[in-house]
Parts: structure tokens; C-alpha cells; sequence
């Protein structure tokens, strides 16, 4: 067992329950699979934990998005801007201006900080306005791709940012990633998207 060993609940409702499982067997630490919450916890690992009034107004379908993650004592890891449509994310973003995606990860992380942020959140910008305009308080399909092109997956920095542990590098494995979300409902074969793909 780590010398930092707390005990943690991990909700059996998250999203990517597979992916934190992963991060927590990684980094030696404890966890049990809860239902509901419990007193007998340290920390949970849960998506539900974070709430931003006034930044969830809009669904946007296109657009850029900033992740970032940030640990209780303040450290903070921003990966590069990606950009997305519909079910495409495309990593760092094309058609984005260096300046602008520095301006977008400024603001990202301005708001983390002024929230007080512990883990991770997508912070979303249109590309007609600049503007952000959502805030996904878990990371989303938007930030999947980290697993296999980043240093350290946004999972990973989301536990590790909640247990307050040094967060790690958010640095791309390649010089372009493309992400593409397929939903295959009750069809079993996905090796005829998978190639259109």
C-alpha cells in the first residue's frame, strides 16, 4: 500500500468508472465501489462534486475546449486546446491561433481558480463568439483522448488533483491526435465504422 493511503469511495454510477479504477489501482491506492454516499470515507471520486452556476447555460455542439485539472493546493496542468464537432475531437486544435489558445487556457485557468477547483473540468469556448460558454464538471468524451496521447490522462489528474497529490505532465504523446466518438447502440458490429473512421 502507498504511504498515502486514504480511504476512497468511488461511485458506481460515474461515467468512466473503469478509467478511475485504473488511475486508483495506479497510484496504490485504496477505493471501494459505492452506491450512495457513506460517512466512512475520505475522499469520493465523483463527477457530481462540482457545480458552476452561470456557465451552463448554452449546449454547443462545436466548438473548442480547454481541460485542465487542479489539486487543493493549487497546482494546476492545462492540456493543449483541442477542437471539436459533433463527435470529433481533434487535438491541439487546428484552426486556432496560438494566441487565442493561450487566452482560452488563461481563462480556463482563472476560473478554476476562482472556484477553488479540486480535479478536473472542461471548459468550453465557441468558435464563432470566443466566448465560454459551458463548463462539463467531469471529464466528458471531449477528453478521452488523453488516455492514449497524453503523458497522464485527465482521469488520472482528477484523482490525483482531488487527493491532493502532485498532478502529472499533460504533455502530447504525438503532434496531432483526432478522437472520434462512435455510438453503436444495440449494433454489435463496429468494425464497418471503426474503418470509416
Amino acid at each position: 500500500m502507498n504511504n498515502y493511503s486514504p480511504k476512497v469511495g468511488l461511485k458506481n454510477s460515474e461515467e468512466f468508472i473503469g478509467y478511475y479504477e485504473n488511475s486508483l489501482k495506479q497510484l496504490n491506492i485504496d477505493y471501494k465501489i459505492v452506491d450512495t454516499n457513506q460517512s466512512d470515507f475520505d475522499f469520493y471520486i465523483s463527477s457530481e462534486s462540482l457545480k458552476i452556476d452561470n456557465y451552463d447555460l448554452n449546449e454547443i455542439s462545436s466548438g473548442f475546449v480547454v481541460t485542465l485539472a487542479r489539486s487543493k493546493q493549487g497546482q494546476i496542468v492545462v492540456y493543449s486546446v483541442s477542437s471539436f464537432q459533433e463527435n470529433e475531437v481533434i487535438t491541439p486544435a487546428s484552426n486556432l491561433s496560438e494566441s487565442n489558445a493561450s487566452k482560452f487556457q488563461s481563462e480556463a485557468i482563472e476560473l478554476a481558480t476562482k472556484i477553488n477547483l479540486e480535479g478536473a473540468i472542461e471548459v468550453l469556448f465557441s468558435n464563432t463568439t470566443s466566448k465560454l460558454c459551458k463548463v462539463n464538471s467531469l471529464p466528458t468524451f471531449l477528453s478521452v483522448w488523453t488516455l492514449d496521447a497524453a503523458v497522464t490522462s485527465i482521469f488520472e489528474n482528477h484523482v490525483r488533483g482531488l487527493l491532493n497529490l502532485p498532478l502529472g505532465s499533460p504533455k502530447l504523446l504525438d503532434s496531432q491526435v483526432v478522437s472520434v466518438q462512435v455510438l453503436g447502440g444495440n449494433y454489435s458490429d463496429m468494425y464497418r465504422p471503426f474503418l470509416h473512421i
